[in-house]
């Protein structure tokens, strides 16, 4: 690769960490934020008079509750829709730099611009799986026809 190459990898590996590390700290906050507005809605509850009031405080702090648990439900995305951290590609990297296929599709998809998530993560892991079974049944199969020649080879030597 060359050095512009380079260059470009560490900068989206640089992106893909900065991503990574905001991922979901605004729904994060909102959660935390509607939570404590629940429970101060609970809190109200008991302390007003008035059954108008106690009910308004009761449904806010209701819909406050429903809301954080919807917030902090997405500040904590599944792995599949979570982009990947920079320890993360590397790892990628390592494990694809032996099988050529892969590490050209892993590099690929990094140059395309398009952030790396958990989903890519499994297909890349897919890929490299598919070419190193691949290539062990190549080099079993090559073993197999070698103790084959060498058998017969032998044989005919007699």
């Amino acid at each position: 690769m060359h050095k512009s190459e380079n260059e470009k990898i560490d900068f989206i590996l640089d992106e893909h960490e900065r991503i990574f590390r905001k991922q979901g700290s605004l729904c994060m906050a909102l959660g935390k934020g509607f939570l404590v507005i629940a429970i101060l809605c609970g809190v109200a509850t008991f302390c007003v008079s008035g059954l108008y009031l106690k009910s308004l405080c009761l449904s806010v702090a209701c819909c406050c509750g429903v809301f954080s648990r919807i917030f902090n439900y997405y500040s904590v995305p599944e792995e599949s829709r979570m982009v990947l951290s920079r320890q993360e590609l590397l790892r990628l990297m390592r494990l694809t730099e032996d099988v050529p296929d892969v590490r050209q599709e892993l590099l690929n998809r990094l140059l395309s611009g398009k952030k790396l998530t958990g989903r890519d993560e499994k297909d890349i892991r897919r890929l490299w799986q598919e070419k190193v079974d691949a290539m062990q049944e190549s080099a079993t199969r090559q073993r197999e026809q070698d103790t084959i020649r060498k058998f017969t080879g032998g044989n005919k030597s007699e």
